[in-house]
């Protein structure tokens, strides 16, 4: 499996957060609530918030954090959405609740990168009035994490989603769920992928719709991989490497006399 490489992390400045374009944040300790085309915030610290409010046609959103127990709250609308999360630090859990980055509109992209343990991330993503084009990165090194990442067609017909959801490290869970409203469909394809590498993993794929496509890799001892499907044009992968190795797939909704569609269920020891 192919390890995974995080930003590097050094070029966080120090100092509780510096000034971008026509935006200013508040101290660490405070709160920054942004409205602009385009933001950025760094923090460095501990339960220091970083909160960005964006609606645009062009939202751009950068934010930095260094520390422990900080939170990172980014909510765009409109269209072209694009969202790039740097942290570094453990026990980022909001409150217990996860860190999140909230898009609405068309053409979304949203990336987040993590290195540290105990944090949480959550990424949600729902189409605008057009095709939603939305697409999803999460990376995360460290034990005890936690990462989601949704994917939606709410508010139009076509939908072209794909997410990837990358963890290194033990006792992490990971979870990808891509749901479409088949009354509205009219065309697109959802694909999602997530890779892990440690032990006492878990990782778990859920999609609706048709012309879905989901990837399990999971290299390790004592991890647990599952897929389900509900719709046309199936196709699930999984992967496993090492022992006392789980899996379950599920393909529903199609009605076909080949059947569901593609499964493919590969497992090696070491």
């Amino acid at each position: 499996m192919r390890r995974i490489l995080l930003s590097d992390f050094s070029r966080l400045r120090t100092g509780a957060w510096r000034r971008f374009g026509v935006a200013r944040g508040l101290f660490a300790a405070g709160v920054v609530l942004l409205a602009v085309p385009a933001a950025a915030a760094e923090s460095t610290g501990q339960r220091s918030f970083a909160i960005i409010d964006q609606i645009s046609d062009v939202a751009r959103a950068r934010v930095e954090q260094v520390g422990v127990a900080n939170k990172v709250e980014v909510l765009q609308a409109g269209r072209n959405l694009e969202a790039d999360i740097y942290i570094l630090g453990q026990l980022n859990k909001a409150s217990d609740s996860a860190n999140r980055v909230v898009q609405t509109g068309e053409a979304s992209r949203a990336e987040v990168e993590v290195s540290g343990d105990e944090n949480q991330f959550l990424v949600v993503q729902k189409g605008g009035n057009g095709p939603s084009n939305n697409t999803a990165t999460t990376r995360i090194e460290g034990d005890l994490n936690s990462a989601s990442i949704y994917q939606g067609n709410e508010f139009g017909a076509d939908y072209y989603n794909s997410a990837q959801l990358l963890q290194l490290g033990t006792a992490n869970i990971a979870a990808i769920r891509q749901q479409v409203d088949p009354r509205t469909i009219s065309s697109g394809g959802n694909a999602a992928t997530i890779s892990q590498d440690g032990t006492s993993n878990e990782a778990e794929i859920e999609q609706t719709g048709a012309d879905n496509l989901a990837t399990i890799e999971q290299t390790g001892s004592s991890n647990k991989g599952t897929i389900r499907q509900d719709g046309t044009g199936l196709s699930a992968f999984l992967a496993q490497t090492g022992s006392a190795l789980e899996y379950t797939i599920n393909q529903t909704g199609c009605v076909l006399a080949a059947g569901c569609g593609t499964v493919s269920v590969t497992q090696t020891s070491p």
